[in-house]
């Protein structure tokens, strides 16, 4: 009998490689991870906004500063972002697993100091009555930030990766990029400087103005 072509349509010819991941599974995956770092934030900011004794312990330099400057919070915030950003980018660069270590525990210090000056900030610009709507509009932009980074930090690493480069070198990469985004606090940080201390000495006469009762 003459031989026929027969294309191969077995299981195995037609499986996808070992390994691989779908897109949906990673956009899942992705959501899941984004939720999750999102919640690990919110009970810091709750803790920070709602508990004024934890705010004076780790606000001491802000605190301290204030007898200085009306800035002090201001200046705490710009040096949270000078000294986290070459922490962060050594972190990133570094190949020994115990230098790792130890800047990724100088950066969670030098990342988060700001926070306790920020909320202070957000309600020290308002009456007392609007100070629940400024803080809850304070943790939700702080907490939409912290979403969207790492979602942006993926899509820049994929796009990387699709070009040629390996996994772990584009999500480095992604991460680097990511840190060129400080620039934008720092620009309006230090334009701040310059609005917050008239603002906080007429936050009376703006209620005044406001027909709130002083």
């Amino acid at each position: 009998m003459p031989e026929t072509n027969q294309t191969d349509s077995s299981p195995a010819s037609t499986a996808e490689p070992e390994g691989a991941t779908s897109r949906g599974y990673a956009s899942y995956a992705t959501a899941v991870l984004v939720v999750v770092y999102i919640f690990n934030f919110i009970d810091r900011q709750i803790v920070t906004i709602l508990a004024e004794e934890i705010k004076a312990d780790l606000g001491m330099i802000s605190d301290g500063l204030r007898a200085r400057t009306a800035n002090a919070r201001v200046l705490v915030g710009l040096a949270a972002i000078v000294l986290a950003t070459p922490t962060a980018a050594a972190l990133l660069l570094v190949d020994n697993l115990l230098a790792a270590y130890v800047l990724n525990f100088i950066l969670s210090i030098f990342a988060s100091c700001w926070i306790g000056g920020a909320a202070s900030t957000v309600n020290d610009l308002v009456m007392p009555r609007m100070r629940a709507v400024a803080s809850a509009f304070y943790v939700l932009m702080a907490t939409v930030g912290l979403a969207l980074g790492p979602y942006a930090v993926g899509e820049v690493s994929d796009v990387l990766a699709a070009g040629g480069m390996a996994s772990g070198e584009s999500l480095r990469a992604g991460l680097l990029l990511s840190l060129a985004t400080l620039a934008v606090p720092a620009i309006f940080l230090v334009l701040l400087l310059k609005e917050l201390g008239p603002a906080e000495a007429s936050r009376l006469e703006r209620a005044r103005m406001a027909g709130e009762p002083v």
